[in-house]
């Protein structure tokens, strides 16, 4: 069965009629081949071929011809990617300022995975101008391949819950017990998101981008006789506390790493909701609505 990183990887891939580089059958290439391919690729490697005398200013007009080029393909793949989600509804002209800097910084998206998001950010954008900030833009823009998987794995763990629809990350649980002739005990259950394939470092790494608020928070004590509504991927419950004292830990996605998660569809973690719920089992009456 798939995770949701699988799915979400899936639907972000771009498929690439290029070959695959690196595999076991091709022959393995030095630091030097390398250096040397990097140097062919953006026109700079003209001191390690001096193959020919060409001017510094023929040589930087090539340069600067291959980058027009290569940002060139870069837009046209991405505005491709956005033509190709897009339906027949009703939609919009972005700002004229968003959308210039929307392309200032798309046309220096290589990689395929990221230009799927980029895609999927213009045709949302269409769709209801609006939807993405400058800031998110910029945000996006320092994300890597890597930080986007950390953020898919986040986006599949978050939930809502009460009257506020932000998203945020379940961690646990407290309940304090009260007593006339003890002094009060504190109860705290934790669930630890490393097992669900976003390891602390990761959430760090997310935290550092702007799109998960720093600190871990505390919600504010959850009724005994007002159900709390409770919504993960789409799967709807409502929570009434045990005791006087109860309530849950999480973590805050900022308004940015809202804005981003609508670029995501709805994936849920199985065995995060099951081991959640049971969590949430030993301090509060869980009912599904």
């Amino acid at each position: 069965m798939s995770t949701p990183s699988d799915k979400s990887s899936q639907a972000l891939t771009v498929k690439s009629t290029q070959p695959p580089k690196d595999s076991a059958s091709s022959p393995r290439r030095s630091s030097k081949q390398y250096t040397e391919a990097i140097g062919k690729l953006f026109a700079i490697n003209h001191l390690i071929t001096e193959s020919e005398e060409r001017s510094l200013e023929l040589r930087t007009q090539q340069r600067e011809q291959k980058e027009r080029e290569t940002q060139q393909v870069n837009l046209e793949k991405i505005l491709k990617i956005a033509y190709d989600v897009s339906t027949d509804d009703s939609a919009n002209m972005p700002d004229p300022d968003w959308l210039a800097h929307f392309m200032f910084i798309a046309k220096n998206i290589y990689s395929a995975n990221m230009q799927a998001l980029w895609g999927r950010v213009l045709k949302k954008e269409v769709i209801a101008p609006g939807s993405f900030s400058i800031k998110a833009l910029n945000t996006l823009k320092n994300m890597t391949k890597k930080d986007a998987h950390a953020f898919q794995h986040a986006c599949s763990l978050s939930c809502s819950f009460g009257t506020d629809q932000g998203r945020k990350l379940l961690t646990g649980a407290i309940n304090q017990k009260m007593s006339l002739f003890v002094i009060p005990r504190r109860e705290q259950s934790k669930l630890t998101l490393g097992q669900y394939q976003l390891p602390y470092h990761e959430l760090l790494s997310l935290i550092e981008l702007g799109i998960i608020h720093a600190s871990e928070l505390e919600s504010g004590t959850i009724s005994q006789h007002q159900a709390l509504p409770l919504n993960y991927q789409n799967h709807h419950f409502k929570v009434l506390a045990n005791s006087k004292i109860s309530a849950l830990t999480y973590y805050r996605f900022t308004p940015t790493g809202n804005e981003l998660a609508h670029l995501l569809p709805v994936s849920k973690y199985e065995s995060y909701q099951t081991d959640l719920i049971h969590l949430l089992s030993q301090y509060f009456i869980i009912e599904s609505s």
